[in-house]
């Protein structure tokens, strides 16, 4: 018979002495490296989402940003006119909402106006209705100021946003 005398051998020193190490010490070296990065990632993703949710802006802050990020826009360059006085428009209204809980979109700019007027004191609403009448005049009556004119429009919207009393 062929198969006396044949026994199979045992198997090979698996973790013991016989093994490759330089790819054995490579191996710990790139991974002590992947969780050294990936524990730094991770840490300075924590750090930044924990940034993102710290306190909103208050309204009067986030309408000023909404208004640096309008004048930033070419919509006036491309001649979308129209655009830029809905978005103008969009950003004092949610402003404006802000002084009444009652106040929504459901109410028109006039009515809006006629809230804040009758809220403020004296005449401090009345330079905002201007300008928003002429925004209304943009959007629904086919006004199309110049260039020029449009940016006094945002330069006087954001002069009664910076100096308003912040809504509570």
């Amino acid at each position: 018979e062929i198969t006396e005398g044949l026994a199979p051998r045992p198997p090979a020193d698996v973790t013991g002495g016989n093994r490759h190490w330089p790819a054995t010490i490579a191996l710990l070296v790139f991974t002590t490296l992947f969780v050294v990065v990936a524990a730094s990632l991770g840490r300075d993703w924590m750090a930044a989402r924990s940034r993102t949710r710290s306190a909103p802006l208050d309204p009067k802050a986030e309408a000023l940003l909404a208004l640096d990020a309008l004048r930033g826009t070419h919509l006036l360059e491309e001649g979308r006119t129209r655009t830029f006085f809905e978005r103008s428009s969009d950003i004092v209204r949610h402003y404006v909402e802000q002084y009444d809980a009652a106040w929504n979109r459901s109410r028109t700019s006039t009515e809006l106006m006629g809230g804040l007027r009758g809220r403020l004191q004296g005449d401090a609403a009345d330079p905002l209705a201007e300008e928003m009448s002429a925004a209304e005049a943009v959007k629904f009556g086919g006004a199309r100021p110049d260039p020029s004119r449009s940016e006094r429009h945002l330069d006087a919207v954001r002069e009664w946003v910076a100096d308003s009393e912040a809504p509570e």
